[in-house]
């Protein structure tokens, strides 16, 4: 699972539906990953908790 982090919940679902939809055959799109370092408040939010 290219992109993916091992150990989150996100992660476990993405890779269970994808096994489901490839076993079933089932033509359905994957939710897309959050990508929470491209937004620029959780990144400030880090930075100021990283800072204390």
């Amino acid at each position: 699972m290219p992109d993916d982090v091992a150990f989150t919940v996100e992660y476990s679902v993405r890779t269970a539906q994808t096994a489901v939809y490839k076993l079933l055959d089932i033509d359905k799109k994957i939710p897309g990953m959050y990508h929470g370092n491209h937004h620029a408040k959780v990144l400030f939010d880090s930075l100021v908790t990283m800072v204390r």
